[in-house]
Parts: C-alpha cells; sequence; structure tokens
C-alpha cells in the first residue's frame, strides 16, 4: 500500500512544478564558461539566451551594464527566474556606463572634458555615485528634484519674452528653458531664440492645452534656463557637446573625485516584450526601466529596487511622459515589495489587464511638471494594494483611463510639488466599469491653486469610493465634476480648508449626476452642488472633530448613525454603521507598503446594491461593444475625442466611442443577471436621434414580454437622457435590456452612456 501511494506522488509532483537546472553569472565569470557554480557566466544576457522552461539564473552581486532579453518564456508550471544569489548581497543591472578616469582631460576654471558618446539626446543621463546629476542650468538648484530653485519673471513678460533682471549675459546658444505657471495644470519646457539682452529673454511660445493663456510665460510665473555651456558651474551638473562628442563637468576643487562618472546609453535592463512566466527576484536597476508588451503575461517582480527608470529634459507635450517608467502592459504581471524612485515621468504605467502592484513604495516622481504620476492607472482589472505612493509633481495617481480596477489600502500623499489644480488622485473622462477605490488615506496636496483630494474630473461615471481618508488639501476634499454619473460615495471622512465637497463645473455642460449616490459621508466644511439629482443621506458637514495627528481616532458621536449599505459596511443589517470611513470599533484598517511584514491582501471586489449593471456602458472598453449583442446594421462608432470644452453635439459623448444603430429594427441588446425580486430598476442612455427617425430604449423578461421607452424622435444634434423604469419579477434572474432603432430613413441613430440601477423596492 504505501509503494503504491509513493508512486501516485511521483506521478502527480511534476504536474505540479518543474525543476530545471541552474546557472550562474558572476562579474568575475566568462561568457565562454559552462554558467556552473564553480565557471559562471559573466554576463546575465548569456546566462538569458539558454534558459529554458524551469532553470534558474543565481547572479552574484555587482554591477551589470547590459540589456537582458530572455531566448524564451517559461511555462505555467516552470518559470524562468533571475535571482540574486546571496540574500544580503548587491545585484545592479544599469542602462549607465563608466565614463573611465583616464579619459579626463582638466581645462579652465574647473572643468573637465571628455570624449564619450553620448546618443540619447534630451533623454541623457550622467551620473555620479549613484546621484543623477542635473544639465547645466540657472539658476543653480539643489539635489531635490521635486524642490527645484527656479528665477521669477518680472514685470513686462510676455508669451514670447521674459523679463528677468537677474538673467546674467550668458551665451545661451541651443538652450532651452523649463516654465512654471503660477496656476494650473502642466509646466513645458521650449527653446530660447536669442541671447539675453539687459533682462530679456526671447522664447518660442508653445505652452500647452486648450487654453494656453493659463500656461504662458506670464509676470509671477518661474522659470530655469538649460543646456548651455556658460551654466556649468557647480559639482552636480554637466554639459555634453553633441557636435565635439565631449562631456563637460565642473569641480569646485579642480580635482575629480574617486568615483567613476556613468553616463546612460541603454534605456532598457529587461526586455521582457513578448515573454510570459518569467520572475525576477531581489535585483536593482539603476538608471533603466523593464519593458513589456501587450503579448507579456505572468510576469512576476519581486524585492525589486528600480531607481529613475525613466528621465527626459523636456516637457514636450502635457501627456509626453505620462506612459513611461517600469510599464506593464501585459496581463497578470505582478509589481510586489519593491521600490520604485525617481522618473522625470511616470513611476509606473499600470495597463494591461489584470496586473497588480502590491506592497510597493513608488515616490519622487513627475519632476518634470507634466501630466505624469507615481502610478498611471489604466487598462482593465488592474489592482493597486497596499502601497505607499508619494511626491509627484502632479497627481499620485492618474487614473484616467482605468476599467474594473481597485486600488486599496494605499497612502497616497504629497502631490502638487510642481503643477497646480490636481487631486491627490485625479481623471477625466472615466468610464471605470465600477473600479472601486477604498480604504485609502489621501494626504497633503501641496499644489498652490486649486489644491484637492479624491478628484473625478469632467465624464466620469461608474466608480465606488468608500471608506477613505482625505485631508490636508486647500479647495475641496471631494471635487465632483459634471457631468457625473453612477458614482457611490460611502463612508468617506473628506477634510480641506475650503469645501468638504464640490460640484459645480460642467463647461460646456449642464449640471448632472445622474445615479450618483452620496451617502454616511463626513465633511469637514460645507458641500456645494449645481446638480439637480442625486442621493444624499445621513451625510455630516461643518465636522470639527477631526485630528490629522490622529487621522484613524474612532468619534463615539460617529458610531451607529449611519445608513446600513449592504456589500459596503462592514457589519450586518442588524446594527447601523458610523458615518466616516471609521464606521466602528473594528474599522481601523492598515494602509501603506510594509516590506518586513508583507500584509495579506483581499482583492474581492464589493457588490453595492446600487451600482451600475451594464457592462461596457460607454463602449469605451473591452472590443467597444462586447458583451452587448446587436442585430441588424449596428456600427461601432470612434469619433474625435470629445472632453468638457466641446458641445454635446457630436455623435458621441465625452470620451472616443459610441454605437450608431444604422438599419431598420437594428438594436444591441445585453443580458443583465442578479437582478433582485419585485424591486424597481431604470433602465437609462442617451439618444442622438435625426429627425424623421425612431428609436426606444426597452427591456425583455424571460417570458418574452417586453416593456420600452416612448419613441425618440428627434432631438439630433443635441443628445437626449431616455429613461425606462419597470419592475422585476418573482424570482427576479436575468433580464435583457436593448436598444432598438424603428425607422429606415436616412438619418442617424447614435447611443452612448447607458446605465441599469436599483431604485427601490
Amino acid at each position: 500500500m504505501k509503494r503504491r501511494f509513493l508512486l501516485i506522488i511521483l506521478f502527480i509532483y511534476p504536474a505540479i512544478h518543474s525543476f530545471g537546472a541552474s546557472y550562474y553569472v558572476s562579474t568575475s565569470g566568462s561568457d565562454a564558461n559552462d554558467g556552473t557554480s564553480g565557471r559562471p557566466f559573466r554576463s546575465i544576457g548569456k546566462a538569458a539566451a539558454v534558459l529554458k522552461p524551469g532553470d534558474i539564473c543565481h547572479i552574484d552581486d555587482g554591477l551589470y551594464a547590459e540589456t537582458v532579453q530572455p531566448a524564451r518564456s517559461g511555462r505555467p508550471d516552470a518559470p524562468i527566474v533571475f535571482k540574486k544569489m546571496n540574500g544580503n548581497g548587491r545585484v545592479v543591472i544599469t542602462g549607465l556606463d563608466s565614463v573611465s578616469a583616464n579619459r579626463w582631460q582638466k581645462g579652465p576654471a574647473g572643468l573637465y572634458a571628455a570624449r564619450c558618446e553620448m546618443n540619447l539626446g534630451h533623454e541623457n543621463q550622467v551620473f555620479l555615485g549613484g546621484r543623477m546629476l542635473l544639465e547645466a542650468r540657472w539658476p543653480n538648484s539643489g539635489d531635490v528634484l521635486l524642490e527645484p530653485v527656479l528665477a521669477t519673471m518680472k514685470k513686462g513678460t510676455t508669451k514670447t519674452l521674459i523679463v528677468d533682471s537677474s538673467l546674467p549675459g550668458f551665451d545661451l546658444a541651443g538652450a532651452k528653458a523649463w516654465i512654471h505657471a503660477p496656476k494650473y495644470w502642466s509646466d513645458w519646457t521650449t527653446s530660447i531664440t536669442g541671447n539675453p539682452e539687459k533682462g530679456r529673454l526671447e522664447i518660442v511660445d508653445s505652452a500647452p492645452f486648450h487654453e494656453p493663456s493659463r500656461h504662458v510665460a506670464v509676470e509671477g510665473a518661474t522659470y530655469f534656463i538649460f543646456g548651455f555651456l556658460d551654466a556649468l558651474d557647480s559639482d552636480g551638473e554637466w554639459f555634453y557637446d553633441e557636435k565635439k562628442k565631449t562631456l563637460y563637468v565642473y569641480r569646485e576643487n579642480g580635482k575629480l573625485p574617486k568615483q567613476n562618472y556613468y553616463i546612460k546609453t541603454r534605456m532598457t535592463a529587461f526586455d521582457l516584450r513578448a515573454r510570459s512566466h518569467v520572475k525576477l527576484e531581489g535585483i536593482e536597476i539603476l538608471g533603466a526601466t523593464i519593458e513589456t508588451s501587450a503579448k507579456s503575461s505572468h510576469l512576476i517582480f519581486d524585492s525589486m529596487r528600480i531607481q529613475y527608470p525613466y528621465f527626459s529634459s523636456l516637457a514636450a507635450g502635457s501627456g509626453a511622459q505620462a506612459d513611461k517608467g517600469v510599464r506593464l502592459l501585459g496581463s497578470n504581471c505582478i509589481l510586489k515589495n519593491s521600490e520604485v524612485a525617481y522618473s522625470s515621468g511616470t513611476g509606473v504605467a499600470l495597463y494591461g489587464e489584470n496586473n497588480q502592484v502590491l506592497n510597493c513604495y513608488i515616490h519622487d516622481h513627475d519632476f518634470i511638471g507634466t501630466y505624469a504620476s507615481c502610478v498611471q492607472l489604466g487598462g482593465k482589472g488592474n489592482v493597486i494594494s497596499h502601497s505607499t505612493l508619494t511626491r509627484s509633481g502632479r497627481s499620485v495617481i492618474d487614473y484616467g483611463a482605468m476599467y474594473q480596477s481597485l486600488v486599496q489600502n494605499c497612502e497616497l500623499s504629497y502631490a502638487g510639488m510642481l503643477t497646480g489644480d490636481l487631486g491627490l488622485t485625479y481623471g477625466n473622462v472615466i468610464e471605470g466599469g465600477n473600479s472601486e477605490i477604498r480604504y485609502n488615506v489621501l494626504r497633503h496636496n501641496v499644489a498652490h491653486h486649486h489644491s484637492t483630494g479624491l478628484y473625478y474630473d469632467h465624464g466620469t461615471q461608474n466608480i465606488i469610493s468608500h471608506h477613505n481618508i482625505v485631508y490636508g488639501v486647500e479647495l475641496s476634499a471631494f471635487h465632483l465634476n459634471h457631468y457625473a454619473s453612477f458614482h457611490l460615495i460611502y463612508n468617506n471622512t473628506f477634510i480641506a480648508e475650503k469645501f468638504g465637497f464640490r460640484n459645480i463645473w460642467g463647461n460646456k455642460y449642464a449640471p448632472e449626476l445622474n445615479g450618483v449616490r452620496i451617502v454616511n459621508n463626513v465633511f469637514s466644511q460645507t458641500a456645494e452642488t449645481a446638480a439637480p439629482d442625486y442621493f444624499w443621506s445621513n451625510n455630516i458637514t461643518d465636522y470639527e472633530g477631526f485630528d490629522p495627528k490622529e487621522p484613524f481616532r474612532i468619534d463615539p458621536d460617529l458610531m451607529e448613525r449611519g445608513l446600513y449599505l449592504e456589500g459596503i459596511s462592514r457589519g450586518g443589517p442588524q446594527k447601523r454603521p458610523g458615518i466616516g470611513a471609521i464606521e466602528s470599533e473594528n474599522g481601523v484598517f492598515r494602509v501603506g507598503h510594509d516590506f518586513r511584514n508583507p500584509p495579506e491582501m483581499d482583492t474581492t471586489r464589493s457588490r453595492p446594491r446600487h451600482r451600475n449593471l451594464i457592462i461596457n456602458s460607454a463602449f469605451e472598453h473591452e472590443d467597444h461593444l462586447d458583451p452587448w449583442t446587436s442585430v441588424g446594421d449596428v456600427r461601432k462608432n470612434k469619433h474625435k475625442p470629445k472632453l468638457q470644452i466641446d458641445e454635446d453635439i457630436g455623435t458621441g459623448r465625452m470620451g472616443a466611442h459610441s454605437v450608431e444603430l444604422a438599419g431598420n429594427r437594428s438594436e444591441i441588446r445585453q443580458v443583465v443577471t442578479d437582478l433582485e425580486p419585485d424591486c424597481t430598476y431604470q433602465f437609462s442612455g442617451f439618444l442622438r436621434v435625426d429627425k424623421g427617425e425612431r428609436a426606444v430604449l426597452g427591456v425583455r423578461f424571460p417570458d418574452g414580454q417586453e416593456f420600452t421607452s416612448p419613441d425618440v424622435t428627434f432631438g439630433a444634434p443635441a443628445w437626449r437622457r431616455v429613461n425606462l423604469s419597470f419592475s422585476s419579477q418573482e424570482g427576479a434572474g436575468d433580464v435583457v435590456v436593448f436598444v432598438r432603432r424603428l425607422s429606415q430613413g436616412s438619418g442617424n441613430v447614435y447611443f452612448d452612456d447607458a446605465g441599469l440601477v436599483l431604485t427601490g423596492r
């Protein structure tokens, strides 16, 4: 019997995990070796070329200047692993190459020069002792990248002329200027068209955005100029002459340091595009990044330290650096127990599908001051959990492209260090797919203009925000611009200097909070809205009991005063929850990273009763139709992306997609499951119907019975919201909702922004 049992184990175990070979890499090895522990390879790339599924590459301490690209993928039961050999050692893979001491020639006035190839243009970097040096600039600045020393534009400044009497008489051939407008959204860089003359500097006006007058050079704006030899007068600076292929540094004491200078020559440390089932463990990366692609999957990055994953000296467009940094573009990839720091743009670009950032410390990003962030959250089903995101030129999370995402138990702090008019977290035109923002602390937005906390800008919908604590902001703790639909805002603590909640700005759109429910929240100040329809219950304004030194303090006066929220409240319906983020004596939650004691994480999504039950409600995701199905001539309509500055008269609302019902009796339909029995629901959406055409919204029950809205017979070019209420049947179950064209004329019928929500029993 024992023998038979042993045979069963031997047959089963290989199906669970396949053991492979071990290879070794050391800076003292040779690529001519066989990669054994006694005869290690010299480069990780050599090992990557021979590794097969199940193999492990053990890397000895040292600095490895290379780009590693595995020749093949692992398997689910046999991943390929790269890991450091010594637990307390340091394995550093870098995009840098050293400039050897014998290449330096001493020049006049503390300058040293070395001939070398720096071919990355605006992405060039120079390091000394692991620290990034600044390209020669005026005025000189310190080492804190997010706190630069700046000069101030004086009276007489125009869009193309900086007036500043403190400007030295530099030779500015090839120089550029970095401009920080006193207010608003993004900094920018531009060319200088001439040398300063009596405190006057001519520039090219390349201010960003649709309202550039808010960002142009103007009295009171700040700036620095960079990229010219005359400014090289500090130990922490460098200048590269592209024509002479010569790097210049300055040494105040006239002596070169003992450490080598390093220049960036490669952008990538690990190239894992189209690779799957690969794990990196305990490896540091300096001056380079990890590249993935949409075809990458099941990659694990554990206990990594990644510094300076991306750099560019140019703010060439507000979003030019938004997708830089560590790029997770595939599916089912995990970055955990890791540090990512010092990107001029975004730290982690979290796109793709079902990727996760877990227990990470992500800090000091967007020091160019554009629309970048610590984490740029897009894609489908992605998760940020139990992480610390802090110190950003703009927001710490930008979630403008998130869908079915989860952000939980994070400490999010110190946004707005280089820009204005932003939130600690921010997104514009989001179809969130019931994305969930829960159990986070958002604190200290230090922007000097319009500092907010949880900020959903125009055109956002289908987002659940609960049990968040927001404080240390000036304008509003919760900011929601028009239009907004199907937001559930439950059990949050919102602390700000001016407004607890503000909702008055729609630009070209009328006030609208369709399906928005705001329940069990604490606001330190007043709440202000211009919208006519929303649900507001059991909220407290003008609250004075919050102590920023004890943000998790339990206030007995708030306990058992809330409304029970099925799917959200922690206790059962027999006991009322408290109001605010700490809803009970056992309601304190953990936030931020902890490398020594990694937290347990539950990423199960909440299912509150009043969420939007329609999937892909604005056609911005999936294949821009799925899981809707179509009958007849139905066309996916991709239109020019629309923002709040555009009139609501195009072939789609905010976003870039809608659906056209092009033929008579054509329709789209979606099966909706799990309706509660004997309840009232409302199916709604927006129709744009040309004169002479007709369309309806409808619902079909399992027995074939249909209910439809009144015919929509005209309205174009404007959009009309259509509502259809119905009662679910006894036993409930599934229904089919549909949008149907009833005419066969030559006009157009478009549909966008659908919703199906519970409205009552």
